[in-house]
């Protein structure tokens, strides 16, 4: 068992450690797993390695909020055994006992995730009957989907996210790792193949004449699959996304076609959801009612290697949650991410204002570790911005002529600049970054372009703001509390 003793010991204040960002006390974590909210608590399972700051023996973590900023380290949920490493997975409340897993008509938590033997990776379920606290898995721990029931043959068959179908006749879940497929099921423990997304297909047809043309399904190839419903500007018009390990999503639906469960892509184009490096794995939260909420790894695989050598005690931590929108824009429709309101709750009264035009250092006397940074500049297309962080090391620069955000960590540790276009369709351009310890936050052209940047090797805190326009421009900054009391 994991160490209670230690995880409250108070070992969260380390030079790198992030203090508004959940990250395990010690040891190895990356991919957020069976996001749910039940009894008043969001449960944050997520891929844990519990004896190495690096990539081991996999189980699933477990940690507990009631507000989604402050969390709760609590015991390992599901540990590896003779069947393999626990792998990514998804959490869902059986309300109804559907499932048959519960004593009484009474429902509880039940989580599908992968265990991978080697090559060998096939999904498997566990449940719990005392608010996420303690987990049997069942049929001991057997498989539910065996690779003999993926007909795609690929050794890549994982990441199970489980959802209940739009006309509530049956579970469905998404297996990726290689191609998508989609599986359903009325009980979570027997499943049927619905389809697959291994090569482009036609099927069925869009109206009941049959010269009018098919769907056409394409190939999708992803981790960590999620797929979620959004209202399109409080229009009573819905949208389902398809998250591809949050770095890319595309626009479509879930509908039954030829007797078959289908996500629908509207087009073939996939839009960024995510233009930093350090954001990967996304899930959202299963019955947050009218909110979508999502969270990230906040690493990725290519430099996770390096970031012990930084942290050293622990290694990785989780993106702040972010509440999804989807909205009509001149470019199309679009995903929109802010982070969660709840985090006002971290305010402090150390703040700073500004708002006029053109000048340099526009917060100057703001000195505040960890805080969140507010802009918005109108006529934007005729501005230079430039915010300069960690005194100099990190710096964003927008330019309203090229409609570019390019952010630079170049003098950091982990190095890398990165470009993304920003494009306001009102002349209007906003701006939030949330600044912590060892990361930067990004949130442009009102959330519609979002990145996260872990930012190692540097502890000097300075914020310098330089604007350069004839537009007006509003900053507002607000120094944030530690999570870890």
């Amino acid at each position: 068992m994991q160490d209670k003793s230690y995880v409250s010991g108070g070992r969260y204040h380390e030079t790198y450690r992030n203090q508004f960002h959940y990250s395990p006390c010690k040891n190895w974590i990356n991919d957020p797993n069976g996001l749910v909210y039940y009894h008043g608590e969001y449960h944050l399972f997520y891929q844990y390695t519990p004896n190495s700051v690096h990539n081991g023996s996999m189980c699933w973590g477990h940690a507990i909020s009631t507000d989604l900023v402050h969390w709760e380290e609590l015991n390992v949920a599901l540990w590896n055994d003779e069947h393999g490493d626990i792998f990514s997975g998804s959490c869902v409340i059986d309300e109804h006992n559907t499932s048959g897993l519960f004593n009484g008509k009474n429902g509880g938590l039940v989580a599908l995730y992968t265990i991978a033997d080697g090559a060998i990776q096939q999904q498997a379920v566990a449940y719990s009957s005392d608010d996420g606290r303690t987990w049997i898995k069942f049929n001991d721990g057997l498989p539910v989907i065996t690779i003999d029931q993926d007909p795609t043959n690929n050794r890549d068959f994982r990441d199970p996210k489980v959802f209940r179908a739009d006309d509530n006749s049956c579970w469905l879940m998404l297996v990726g790792g290689g191609p998508l497929r989609i599986y359903s099921s009325l009980n979570l423990i027997d499943w049927e193949l619905e389809s697959v997304y291994n090569e482009t297909q036609r099927v069925g047809y869009q109206e009941a004449d049959s010269s009018s043309d098919p769907y056409v399904v394409y190939k999708i190839y992803t981790e960590c699959p999620d797929v979620f419903k959004l209202e399109i500007d409080h229009t009573q018009t819905y949208k389902w996304i398809l998250s591809e390990c949050g770095v890319y999503y595309i626009i479509g639906d879930v509908k039954k076609v030829d007797g078959h469960w289908y996500f629908i892509p509207d087009d073939l184009a996939e839009q960024q959801m995510s233009f930093g490096p350090d954001a990967y794995a996304a899930q959202t939260f299963y019955h947050t009612g009218k909110r979508t909420i999502l969270m990230n790894w906040m690493n990725n695989w290519k430099s996770s290697t390096q970031t012990a050598n930084w942290t050293r005690t622990f290694n990785g931590s989780m993106t702040f949650p972010t509440e999804l929108s989807l909205h009509n824009t001149s470019q199309g429709l679009r995903l929109c991410q802010k982070p969660v309101r709840e985090i006002s709750s971290l305010y402090t009264e150390d703040t700073a204002h500004y708002e006029g035009g053109s000048g340099k250092d526009l917060l100057h006397g703001f000195t505040a570790e960890m805080y969140r940074l507010d802009i918005e500049i109108e006529n934007c297309y005729d501005t230079e911005l430039t915010v300069s962080m960690f005194s100099g090391d990190v710096e964003l620069k927008f330019g309203g002529k090229k409609g570019k955000l390019l952010v630079d960590r170049r003098k950091t540790g982990l190095g890398g600049g990165y470009l993304v276009d920003c494009i306001p369709d009102d002349d209007l351009f906003r701006l939030t970054v949330l600044v912590d310890t060892a990361s930067i936050e990004v949130y442009a052209d009102d959330g519609i372009q979002t990145g996260s940047f872990n930012v190692f090797g540097t502890q000097e805190r300075g914020l310098n703001i330089i604007y350069r326009g004839t537009g007006h421009i509003t900053v507002d900054a607000v120094a944030l509390d530690s999570i870890w009391k």
